[in-house]
């Protein structure tokens, strides 16, 4: 149970959010309390300027890893219907000050990657990327936990080299803990530094596409909510988590890739 306690210990972590969880039964907006954002647009030139009213009714714990505005921002960027030139977001705790920020659409890009197919258009997005259509591990079971080890290596390599374009890829088994009956649950870990100024978090709409695609189900409710990871599953019952960690000295922004195996024989 070590690895699954170890990819729960990095996902608190994230999805701590205004002293409680991301609930992913309810609505994005209400998971972080704010139960009626106040959208508008209005044009400006060519440019369509959307504003957004985000005041959350729980607590904002000084110091937390993702700050209120921001994941305001990334909630409406993934959940407003319409073009989006520029986004001005006033957020903030209900009797407090609001703080007002703007973003302009390459800012919003280079933050959190591109928005949901259709949103754009004024359309409800299809929802999170599947691997029901196929992909190379979909439907695939391991008998064994070096099996599965071999698995997750080889998907995080795959994804390393071929959606992020990283020269050097090595995932690490971190270890393996005892299961009842002489079994064993392997962890196995990832940590990319992308190159350049791109922003980790940027980088996790093609990651979800890319698990998709290689046939896991994949969770995007965690980005819908403003918050920086991804977790999939194989149909076998493997679980992988992506997060964007980092973001100062001395740690600078990466990719954290988790995985564990479930119980297996040696």
């Amino acid at each position: 149970m070590a690895g699954v306690v170890a990819i729960a210990a990095v996902l608190v972590t994230v999805l701590m959010v205004n002293g409680g969880y991301f609930d992913p039964q309810s609505g994005v907006w209400t998971s972080v309390g704010v139960d009626d954002p106040a959208y508008d647009s209005r044009t400006d030139g060519s440019r369509t300027v959307v504003t957004v009213e985000a005041i959350t009714t729980l607590r904002l714990p000084a110091g937390r890893a993702v700050p209120f505005a921001r994941q305001a921002a990334k909630i409406a960027w993934r959940d407003y219907r319409g073009q989006i030139d520029v986004l001005e977001v006033t957020s903030g705790t209900k009797g407090s000050p609001p703080t007002r920020q703007s973003w302009r659409r390459d800012e919003l890009e280079r933050a959190f990657g591109w928005r949901p197919d259709g949103l754009d258009e004024g359309r409800e997005p299809p929802g999170p990327p599947t691997g029901a259509g196929g992909g190379m591990y979909r439907n695939t079971t391991v008998t064994t936990v070096r099996e599965a080890e071999e698995r997750l290596r080889e998907l995080f390599t795959g994804l390393g080299e071929d959606e992020l374009q990283m020269a050097t890829v090595t995932p690490q088994v971190k270890g393996r803990s005892p299961c009842d009956g002489g079994a064993f649950d392997a962890y196995v870990v990832l940590d990319l530094t992308l190159p350049g100024t791109r922003d980790a978090e940027a980088a996790l709409p093609g990651v979800a596409e890319y698990l998709a695609a290689a046939g896991l189900d994949v969770a995007t409710g965690e980005l819908d909510a403003g918050l920086p990871s991804v977790s999939a599953s194989f149909t076998d019952g493997a679980v992988v988590s992506v997060v964007a960690a980092g973001g100062g000295e001395p740690d600078p922004q990466h990719l954290h890739f988790g995985a564990t195996s479930g119980c297996l024989g040696a």
